[in-house]
């Protein structure tokens, strides 16, 4: 991998011929992956009940939806290459640009986590703007912490009396005081660049509709956890093609930090859901069935530090799971209550990455069925080498071609994606 790979040439935008080949692969894996599914169904379904025809269904089922999640992804590159830069409106005077609150939530943060965060967030080179604290610790040394952070650097130290909704909460109480334009917001440990605003907010400026920008989120501390390198390179692979894809649809998700909001969008939908621990992209879905547009700026202006131990990434990908699951949920009770308040691609991405998360289901599945079979005989499906291999291997064979063959065309080598399919 690149460590120091920041944004995404437009010749890389551009398909050419190894975007072309990429391409073609795409719709091939798509064809086949159709066809084994059509041969699965037809071929070797037997359901007699028993407890191979349970191992049977269980197996169609978990390959399903890999397959369904490796046609999601391979659509996000084809339209990855259909992604325009957006349109920026020109600000001639600086002085009199859009005034920008700038929003950093913690709580029971280590203070040198919060000192380096706060230093950055008040050298973003951007006149018009306002840096608020949002505090929402209860440990009496926590808070006389914070206290000497937001005199020493000179914010506006927010709290509430209530606490409610967690992170989604804080921000909320505080946008219900703000006046603001628009409303910026970075977890504790996120670090942005002094050009991040100016480089955003003309965007924002372009497009009335549009209701926030969101940038990658890039972690610094690999050198120091495999934990962390793994992370970063999940990060990598979801904020290169299927970020892009999403944007190029106006179906782009909120990933709660490194964003810039319209705080105009952010009332039309009553502040973040509170509801939902993954309160971005559940807010996100409430924008898109009001008519607002998302955009994904690929361009990294933020470092920030990943999660060093198994145990705290475990953590993070369990919160993750659960708020994702959630909204999933309300995706699916929105579609059959109103269908018509998305759009069909909308509908796809957000099932898409709403279902993300039951990955480890069927990988748990496919991984046990084999051990069934040699300890107890339960056998998922019986059916001739030949044939089964003729209709699965040409899908399997595309889609890690195409996986690995996207990545590389970004700079990034085989092994340590292998390493992060593996850790997830």
């Amino acid at each position: 991998m690149s460590a120091t790979r920041v944004s995404v040439a437009e010749e890389e935008r551009r398909p050419g011929f190894g975007g072309t080949v990429l391409g073609l692969s795409i719709y091939l894996m798509i064809l086949t992956a159709c066809g084994y599914l059509f041969f699965r169904t037809f071929f070797v379904q037997d359901l007699r009940w028993s407890w191979n025809s349970v191992a049977l269904v269980a197996m169609f089922l978990a390959e399903a939806f890999v397959i369904f999640q490796s046609i999601g992804y391979g659509i996000n590159i084809l339209y990855s290459f259909r992604n325009p830069p957006p349109r920026r409106a020109p600000i001639p005077d600086w002085s009199k640009a859009p005034a920008v609150a700038i929003l950093m939530p913690a709580r029971h943060e280590p203070t040198e986590v919060l000192n380096r965060t706060l230093a950055c967030l008040k050298n973003l080179d951007y006149p018009n703007k306002t840096v608020y604290f949002l505090d929402d610790s209860s440990d009496p040394e926590y808070l006389r912490a914070a206290e000497q952070l937001a005199l020493r650097h000179g914010v506006r130290l927010f709290r509430r009396t209530e606490r409610h909704g967690a992170k989604a909460g804080i921000i909320n109480d505080c946008v219900s005081t703000l006046s603001e334009k628009y409303i910026a917001v970075f977890d504790a440990d996120q670090n942005p660049t002094p050009g991040f605003l100016k480089d955003l907010v003309p965007i924002l400026e372009g497009d009335e509709k549009l209701a926030f920008v969101q940038t990658p989120q890039f972690y610094t501390n690999g050198d120091r956890s495999a934990v962390a390198y793994g992370a970063n390179l999940q990060h990598c692979i979801f904020y290169e093609y299927i970020c892009e894809g999403k944007s190029a649809r106006n179906s782009m998700i909120m990933c709660g930090t490194n964003v810039v909001i319209r705080r105009k969008a952010m009332l039309d939908v009553g502040g973040l859901d509170e509801s939902s621990i993954t309160e971005d992209f559940s807010t996100t879905i409430e924008w898109h069935r009001r008519g607002w547009k998302s955009h994904f700026h690929h361009k990294v202006g933020v470092f920030g530090s990943g999660p060093e131990t198994l145990g705290a990434y475990l953590k993070q990908q369990y919160r993750w799971s659960r708020g994702n699951l959630g909204v999933l949920r309300k995706v699916i009770g929105l579609f059959f209550r109103s269908p018509g308040s998305l759009s069909a691609w909308q509908w796809w991405e957000h099932l898409v990455t709403g279902s993300y998360y039951l990955i480890g289901t069927a990988y748990t599945i496919l991984m046990l069925l084999p051990v069934l079979y040699i300890l107890l005989g339960v056998s998922s499906f019986r059916v001739a080498y030949d044939l089964y291999a003729t209709t699965f291997i040409p899908y399997f064979s595309l889609s890690l071609l195409i996986f690995y063959g996207s990545m590389r065309r970004r700079n990034y080598s085989a092994v340590p994606l292998l390493n992060v399919v593996l850790l997830g």
